[in-house]
């Protein structure tokens, strides 16, 4: 893959879920407290709490959409180049050769979906292809443990070692 990449469209509903589900779990923990203490009696808890429902509210129906336009990753001969965000966008790149271990990891919304996480793990952290189809992960990963198995090989070759 030469060009950056862009999630499938199943990606967008699995984050609309996830995304949807945590609001929703969030918003009854709120609620729950702010009702479970009494503290709705008070104007300025309900201004407050109105105001956090609305952005929650807001945030549920605008993330995904925005989470799901700038995700982009590409896999090159050298490295993994993963661009992703909401307010603020960032790139992790991350050298094939110093991978330690591929997992490729579906939840359950990732199940409904058919898309899959690629997590892959260096010395000096983590990066995950996330909302990828499930076989391209599986390809994915397939790729990258044979790109990192001739890295090896060559490297021992390099040192004289077996």
């Amino acid at each position: 893959m030469k060009e950056f990449q862009r999630l499938e469209k199943g990606a967008k509903g699995c984050m609309y879920l996830g995304t949807g589900t945590m609001s929703i779990l969030g918003a009854a923990i709120l609620s729950g407290l702010i009702f479970g203490f009494g503290w709705w009696d008070f104007l300025p808890i309900k201004i407050a709490y109105v105001a956090v429902m609305g952005l929650v509210i807001l945030n549920t129906l605008v993330s995904p959409a925005f989470r799901y336009e700038r995700y982009r990753y590409k896999i090159d001969d050298e490295c993994i180049h993963v661009k992703e965000g909401y307010l603020w966008v960032t790139e992790t790149i991350v050298p094939i050769e110093r991978i330690q271990n591929l997992e490729v990891s579906q939840g359950p919304f990732d199940r409904y979906y058919k898309v899959a996480k690629v997590i892959v793990t260096t010395g000096g952290g983590e990066v995950s292809l996330s909302f990828i189809a499930k076989e391209k992960a599986d390809e994915i990963a397939e790729y990258l443990k044979k790109r990192v198995n001739e890295a090896v090989v060559r490297e021992r070759e390099e040192n004289g070692t077996e």
